[in-house]
């Protein structure tokens, strides 16, 4: 296999590999486009800032509405 080829496939693998890690979906069409999660999280690697994980945006968001419900005032049964 050519090694230009051979790059290709193990792009791919890297870029699977990320969206399962950080929650993003998998489309091969946005390997090589800079502004797809992948390309963002490239960018960050070369400004050395840590890419954005969309798992730990989820569990938040998850953990607020837990409380949110909580707090919430109950509801009075209108009851004939």
């Amino acid at each position: 296999m050519e090694p230009a080829v051979r790059q290709v496939y193990e792009d791919l693998d890297d870029y699977r590999q990320f969206c399962v890690n950080n929650g993003y979906i998998f489309d091969e069409k946005d390997l090589y486009r800079s502004k797809s999660p992948w390309g963002h999280m490239q960018n960050s690697i070369r400004n050395r800032r840590t890419p954005y994980n969309q798992w730990i945006r989820d569990g938040r968001a998850m953990r607020q509405a837990i409380r949110d419900s909580f707090h919430s005032k109950p509801r009075k049964d209108k009851r004939n």
